[in-house]
């Protein structure tokens, strides 16, 4: 199974989405995580990216 990490600014959250739908139908059993850069961030950021 493919994994993607696409990391965008809150901004581009519609072109994240969309280029989240595109890599979908390529491949279906791809696990795609979209991570926003407003998130916080240390410890928590590094947990979360590491169970994705």
């Amino acid at each position: 199974m493919r994994r993607w990490l696409l990391s965008y600014n809150s901004q581009d959250l519609g072109l994240m989405q969309s280029l989240e739908a595109a890599l979908r139908r390529k491949d279906s059993e791809a696990h795609v995580y979209l991570l926003c850069t407003q998130e916080r961030t240390g410890w928590w950021l590094l947990a979360a990216v590491a169970r994705e």
